[in-house]
């Protein structure tokens, strides 16, 4: 009898009630899941009136600025694209723009380029934010970042004193190039 009653409380102790409950997520978490979200803002120099992205946007900024700077926000994201590629996604105002980006296991995202503390000129293209990748190292098995401008994703930004952004005619947005070399 005293084995039986022992067991009847082992069940019922097993029994107690099951909770679940919620919380936010961590950034950590949200990375693992989503992946990276970075917003830039970017402040206008004197006179620009438009801009343009190297990602096919453009736009007047007194439509898009907010407390006078330009928010773009890019995300590298996990869904949307077939094995190793990631989703680039640029969006500034209400338009945004996303690319399959063929990355190795290992990439960096790099904001604030160029690295100096400058202002943003006119009528030249700027990056701000790179993704780099990774290539094989010289010891087997290991990964470097790769050094050279010419194989990263860059998103650029080109301010213009034009007044119509229809107008906006850009040079090509691998000018943006330069100003890394």
């Amino acid at each position: 009898m005293r084995s039986l009653l022992l067991v009847a409380l082992l069940l019922l102790a097993g029994c107690r009630e099951a909770s679940v409950t919620t919380r936010a997520p961590t950034g950590e978490e949200l990375a693992g899941v989503l992946g990276t979200v970075t917003t830039l803002e970017l402040t206008p120099p004197r006179g620009a009136r438009t801009y343009a992205l190297s990602q096919g946007m453009q736009g007047l900024l007194e439509e898009t600025t907010k407390d006078g700077r330009l928010p773009v926000t890019v995300g590298l994201l996990q869904d949307g694209c077939t094995g190793t590629q990631r989703r680039l996604v640029v969006r500034v105002g209400g338009m945004s723009s996303s690319s399959c980006l063929d990355l190795p296991s290992a990439y960096g995202a790099t904001a604030s380029l160029p690295p100096t503390e400058r202002a943003l000129p006119l009528n030249r293209w700027v990056p701000v934010y790179a993704v780099q990748p990774s290539v094989p190292g010289q010891r087997e098995g290991s990964q470097v970042m790769d050094d050279d401008p010419q194989h990263w994703t860059l998103i650029s930004v080109y301010f213009s004193t034009e007044s119509d952004p229809e107008a906006l005619d850009p040079p090509d947005a691998s000018t943006a190039l330069e100003l890394l070399r």
